[in-house]
């Protein structure tokens, strides 16, 4: 039985042995900074272990189990969690998932378990993992043991330096896996169990969906392999009364004023208005206006469920929610988002439509996959998304307004590319690099269209659309048994490249950015050398994936304090 620290950037496949070059030899924290490390425990036989102060028992009662345990000093916080694995498109079993549970049984092999920790105090401190070893009745017994220096820097987590996180939230996938009535009770205590989460690492959006199937269901419906039902539905209740139609915000206000609570509608996209998906293979019951805005409406008077029919009722009901959002004196934080928008004229006759329907200006906002509509578009870039693609391709480009103009916005991945992405295939260093690619790109953050989206039961089978989707894109969290999220090793790498971005603003602050973009690309790489192959939709990187260099960037980071 042996146990080692390893990198927080490696992934395990299967219960692999791990290289000795992956030890973690010592951590580097600024004070109150969240971090992780790996912990690798070997088996010799299938066993029963138990994390930190769980002592439950197997169904074989006591016939032998290990405890595993961390020792910390005063000034460093920490806890042990089993990892779990997932099957990937490769048919390769990959460590990704952080289990809540805190005993099980193991197999004969190396199993990786994370460790999450945090330095509140200054100074070396060193961490001590423990491996117990009981029968029967008899006391425990060391069996194994192994130590890391975690070194707290005297230079406190900025954590007020801003970072734009723009990921979406999917409500829906929660009342869908849970079982639980749309928008109940027990819906939105789910939701709040899985923003806030979302809100300490920064969220700044608040997502309201405003029309029924906006993406189509992802064409979820054309694909028999894994079924899943991946359908969003309105935060609005419709009804038609005596032919008028009457729309109920309990639910939306419900959702808008957590997010308020908890910090997380510095902007408030309103989703499905603007370039809805899949006009013609799924349909739109709108008889004369071309975006399929699909909006389902209750008739109380028959007692049936129907659609909004025609462009003016559909303006009504554009009219109802534009004038609740303007009476709550939110407006100047609302912004109606399309996904992929690819035809600036089209777009701008839609958006003059919804303009219409408003008694005030409406602020719209893109997210991008293709440049020549934001090349050409009019209208303000605050908090447009870019793809990583189509920034590469306008690095310093003096006549591309997105280049120009990206401080003002964010970039994004999806399916798209292949690589430099957070896909359980990909490099964990490459969730990591979000944050740095961020500062490196010199916009203010990232967006994402995942964060809480599952195939129908992602506890047997997170792949789906494999011809398209690569598995781990439509997720950055697993759903737990409780009822609260399930990290995934990508999440925390995202979490703690924010971290990193932050870092390095309030050090900007003090020495000036050319010295620490200097300090950024030993990581990244020079962002200049870096290419986009189309065809292979693919990007030419240079980044280093050397957590060693990255602990050693933040050093000299701060010691670029000491030079001033």
């Amino acid at each position: 039985m042996t146990l080692k620290f390893l990198q927080p950037t490696i992934r395990q496949f299967g219960n692999q042995s791990m290289a000795d070059e992956e030890r973690l030899e010592d951590l580097f924290f600024l004070q109150d900074e969240q971090g992780g490390a790996q912990l690798a425990l070997d088996l010799d036989q299938k066993s029963w272990v138990n994390l930190n102060r769980d002592t439950s028992l197997p169904w074989n009662g006591l016939t032998g189990s290990y405890r595993l345990a961390l020792v910390l000093p005063e000034g460093l916080e920490g806890r042990l969690s089993f990892e779990g694995a997932v099957l990937d498109d490769d048919q390769q079993y990959k460590k990704d998932r952080i289990l809540h549970r805190e005993a099980a049984f193991l197999d004969r092999g190396t199993h990786c378990l994370w460790v999450d920790l945090k330095g509140t105090r200054p100074g070396k401190h060193e961490v001590q993992a423990k491996l117990y070893y009981r029968k029967g009745f008899e006391d425990e017994d060391l069996v194994s043991q192994t130590s890391l220096i975690v070194e707290v820097a005297d230079y406190a987590y900025p954590e007020d330096q801003p970072f734009f996180l723009d990921l979406w939230q999917h409500l829906t996938a929660l009342a869908r896996y849970y079982e639980v009535p749309l928008w109940s009770d027990d819906h939105f205590k789910l939701i709040e169990n899985y923003i806030q989460p979302l809100a300490e690492a920064g969220q700044k959006v608040c997502d309201l969906v405003i029309s029924d199937y906006a993406w189509a269901g992802q064409a979820c419906y054309q694909v028999s392999d894994n079924p899943s039902s991946l359908f969003e539905y309105k935060i609005v209740g419709l009804s038609r009364r005596e032919g008028e139609l009457v729309a109920d915000f309990t639910a939306l206000d419900r959702y808008l004023d957590l997010c308020l609570s908890y910090g997380m509608a510095e902007e408030i996209n309103l989703f499905g208005l603007l370039g809805n998906w899949d006009a013609y293979a799924f349909g739109n019951p709108l008889v004369d206006y071309e975006d399929p805005i699909r909006v389902q409406v209750y008739d109380e008077d028959q007692g049936t469920v129907s659609y909004l029919r025609t462009k003016a009722e559909l303006k009504t009901y554009l009219g109802l929610v534009f004038d609740h959002m303007q009476d709550r004196g939110l407006w100047d934080r609302v912004k109606v988002i399309s996904d992929e928008p690819n035809d600036p004229d089209r777009f701008a006759k839609f958006e003059d439509f919804l303009s219409s329907a408003s008694k005030e200006a409406i602020s719209f906002k893109h997210a991008c996959l293709h440049s020549d509509f934001l090349e050409a578009y009019q209208g303000n870039f605050e908090s447009n998304s870019a793809i990583s693609s189509i920034l590469i391709d306008k690095l310093d480009d003096p006549d591309s307004q997105i280049w120009q103009k990206r401080a003002e916005m964010t970039w994004y991945s999806c399916c798209f590319p292949q690589n430099l992405n957070v896909f359980v295939r990909s490099p964990l260093m490459e969730s990591r690099l979000v944050g740095y690619l961020t500062y490196a790109f010199g916009v203010k953050g990232f967006l994402r269209w995942n964060y809480c989206l599952w195939t129908a039961n992602p506890n047997r089978d997170i792949r789906y659309k494999t011809y398209k989707w690569a598995a781990g894109d439509m997720f950055f969290v697993y759903p737990g048994a409780n009822g609260k999220p399930e990290f995934s090793l990508r999440w925390k790498q995202l979490v703690f490249g924010l971290q990193d971005y932050r870092f390095f603003k309030a050090i900007e602050a003090e020495v000036g950015e050319d010295q620490v973009q200097a300090q950024v690309q030993r990581l990244t790489g020079d962002i200049r050398q870096m290419t986009y192959d189309s065809e292979k939709d693919t990007i030419d990187t240079h980044y280093q994936d050397d957590f060693a260099l990255l602990q050693t960037i933040k050093r000299d980071c701060l010691a670029l304090l000491e030079k001033k």
